[in-house]
């Protein structure tokens, strides 16, 4: 029988404030940083609505699934990043990931080959342990060098944006994949890179201080840090024994190197360097410990706070061309 379902994703922004979290550094191994209750903390909802597409599934005779072909949806949301006038969403179902203009518009970017003819991943299919499974994005800049590595034509720029959508690592080998998206004028006319990164994530699952001692690997979120120059990794524990909520940095070129070289060579060897760990105590809720399924930006978490030199580094970030989300959100749709 047919069924409709549809999305609606809320958004929470946290904002942490530097006396809210304390972080202890042992003598050996990572800094463990612990959440505390601050009644400086707060969140506000600035507007409301709807986020999705419906999408209708049927229930056929012999027992397969289908659904709607062809229409954009956001049928997933891992993780954002702002673009121009759009809201870039990794979905962890799905073989593509969504852009929502600001004028409303909803459009995709194929990231993946289908499986069995199918884009979408759910039970009813019985394809969600296929699924790529992104759950993190993230946007850094990119030299013009490895650009071309990657087969985009940077142009006259030195450096060029590039949208990093991680799998999760969760099984391995059809989760180890990150997909490199340049940005064109066109949604569509993007390049699309796909690198099967076991290499680094195998070191990953490796490393007991993101893994724990169980080694699962669950990555969930990520963030640009340090000006660009490096991105942090968010694994999320489990709550089994053993398992942590712990992040790594990872210096930004020599992740991309890596990821670069694993397009022509999955498996390949990974030489990026890991370091400046943390292990993260959020607290427990209804038995269950709280973990991280997003990260943003800090320079965007300072302004809000409204930090003293706001001016100066809203200046220094325009000439450089990089606008934050906190700016982005009131600029007009008229580049995507």
């Amino acid at each position: 029988m047919p069924c409709t379902g549809s999305l609606a994703i809320a958004l929470v922004v946290v904002v942490l404030i530097a006396n809210s979290v304390t972080a202890d550094t042992p003598a050996t191994g990572p800094a463990i940083v612990r959440a505390e209750a601050s009644p400086s903390l707060s969140a506000r909802v600035l507007s409301v609505g709807p986020f999705v597409h419906k999408v209708r599934v049927r229930q056929a005779k012999d027992g397969v699934a289908t659904a709607s072909p062809g229409e954009p949806a956001v049928t997933g949301g891992s993780g954002i990043v702002r673009y121009g006038g759009w809201t870039i969403v990794a979905q962890d179902d799905s073989s593509d990931f969504a852009a929502i203009a600001d004028d409303g518009r909803v459009a995709r970017l194929r990231l993946f080959d289908p499986v069995d003819g199918r884009d979408r991943f759910h039970p009813s299919f019985g394809n969600k342990n296929r699924k790529p499974d992104i759950e993190a994005i993230v946007r850094v800049r990119a030299s013009a060098n490895l650009v071309r590595r990657l087969g985009g034509n940077p142009g006259h720029a030195r450096t060029s944006p590039v949208f990093l959508l991680f799998g999760s690592g969760s099984i391995r080998g059809v989760r180890d994949r990150v997909a490199i998206v340049v940005p064109s004028k066109t949604l569509t006319t993007s390049l699309v890179r796909v690198a099967t990164a076991t290499g680094l994530y195998d070191r990953l699952r490796a490393t007991p201080q993101v893994t724990g001692a169980n080694g699962q690997l669950n990555l969930e979120a990520a963030a640009a840090i340090d000006g660009g120059r490096a991105v942090r990794l968010y694994n999320r524990g489990n709550s089994g024994a053993g398992s942590i909520t712990a992040s790594v940095d990872i210096p930004t070129r020599e992740l991309l190197d890596d990821l670069s070289s694993a397009i022509d060579a999955s498996n390949g060897e990974s030489a990026a360097r890991f370091g400046n760990f943390k292990v993260y105590d959020i607290g427990s809720s209804g038995g269950f410990a709280i973990s991280i399924g997003e990260a943003a930006e800090e320079r965007g978490i300072r302004r809000l706070r409204g930090d003293p030199h706001r001016r100066h580094r809203r200046s220094r970030d325009k000439r450089r061309g990089r606008w934050s989300d906190v700016r982005n959100r009131h600029r007009p749709a008229s580049r995507a």
